[in-house]
Parts: C-alpha cells; sequence; structure tokens
C-alpha cells in the first residue's frame, strides 16, 4: 500500500507529464499553422457555395408558461 505523500508526488507527477505532452502538442499545431495560414484558411471554408436545406424547420407550437 502506497503512503499518501509518495501516491501525492505520482499523480502529481503524471499530471505534469501529461500537461507538458499536452502543450507541446498545442504549440507544434498552432506553429504548423502559422507556416501555412493560406492551406488553414482552405480547410476551414466550406465545400457548398449555398446551403440547402433537406427538410423544413421543425417548430413546436407552445407558450412561455409551458414546461
Amino acid at each position: 500500500m502506497l503512503s499518501k505523500k509518495r501516491y501525492n508526488k505520482m499523480v502529481l507527477t503524471a499530471v505534469t507529464v501529461l500537461l507538458s505532452a499536452l502543450f507541446i502538442s498545442c504549440a507544434s499545431a498552432k506553429k504548423a499553422e502559422n507556416n501555412n495560414p493560406k492551406q488553414a484558411e482552405e480547410q476551414n471554408k466550406d465545400s457548398v457555395e449555398q446551403f440547402i436545406p433537406t427538410h423544413p424547420p421543425v417548430v413546436i407550437p407552445h407558450s412561455w408558461r409551458d414546461i
């Protein structure tokens, strides 16, 4: 059985490793995006010029007092 102090150190180490890995991955993704801003802009564009809905909107009639 682990002592509370040792358990806390292990958890703190695990959290530190996970957060540093997350920070590194976010930093590298941001760096890659900054290198190719045109490519990132093209990915965000929709492929369709105008959206065509496939069904009419669903409207449920009720008053503001209904739950």
